[in-house]
């Protein structure tokens, strides 16, 4: 997810390099799809006024929140304008503009995996027979855990049980906290981080080209270099308030 996330937003910044405002918007829901796939996966997450302001308009940030499935909004407003941005090069032939949009539909198509990767792990927990059946079998053995240990221990085998119950019981514990890897506690994965890390790669990207502006934009105005070829980004400049 991360690494055709990086991909997407480096193909964005070059291939549309003609066309400052669909290049912002690819990478702009570039750095919501992760944040919008967290808040999928968990059944609800901070409004994304708050958690995008700087990378999506008011708007944009509605229709993200009353969306039924987010990262599928995500997705289709990258596709769009990739889409725009690469039929807005006039001076490009049809024939060469297929290829960058072959590779850019290509990490699309692998975020749009990775996603649903994500919701079948999500929404597959292990059958309710065998979790009944486990637990039945543990509560059982920890019962007779103390009588049989009684003819070894003596009156510390009440202390020894306890020790036993706690590693037994904490493998059981964990066994439901990785059933269900993506939600928001200590021991799930930690999504908002990732999200964060995929908005501070997109703003590298978008600063290395700004600092390294690409030949489409100088050939525009022969040797000199439009101002708005290098500058960047909204969500550049601002960057996502992450919380």
């Amino acid at each position: 997810f991360e690494e055709a996330s990086r991909v997407l937003a480096g193909q964005a910044v070059r291939y549309l390099a003609h066309d400052l405002e669909n290049r912002d918007n690819v990478c702009r829901w570039v750095v919501a799809l992760p944040i919008a796939t967290r808040n999928h996966l968990q059944g609800g997450g901070p409004d994304a006024k708050h958690e995008l302001a700087g990378v999506l308009s008011p708007d944009e940030a509605d229709l993200l929140n009353e969306a039924k499935m987010p990262p599928l909004l995500c997705v289709d407003r990258v596709r769009v304008a990739m889409w725009a941005g690469l039929r807005s090069n006039t001076g490009l032939e049809p024939s060469f503009a297929a290829q960058p949009l072959g590779n850019m539909e290509d990490r699309i198509s692998e975020v749009t995996g990775a996603v649903g990767a994500m919701e079948r792990i999500n929404n597959t927990p292990l059958p309710f027979a065998w979790v009944a059946h486990l637990r039945q079998c543990l509560v059982c053995y920890l019962l007779g855990t103390p009588w049989t240990l009684q003819a070894k221990f003596g009156w510390a085998s009440p202390l020894v049980t306890l020790v036993i119950s706690i590693v037994m019981l904490g493998l059981e514990s964990a066994a439901v906290a990785v059933e269900r890897p993506f939600g928001n506690a200590s021991n799930h994965l930690p999504m908002t981080a990732f999200s964060r890390i995929i908005a501070e790669n997109v703003q590298q990207i978008m600063a290395q080209a700004a600092a390294f502006p690409a030949a489409p934009c100088e050939a525009q105005q022969g040797s000199e270099v439009r101002p708005n070829c290098i500058e960047l980004g909204h969500c550049a400049k601002n960057g996502p308030a992450i919380q």
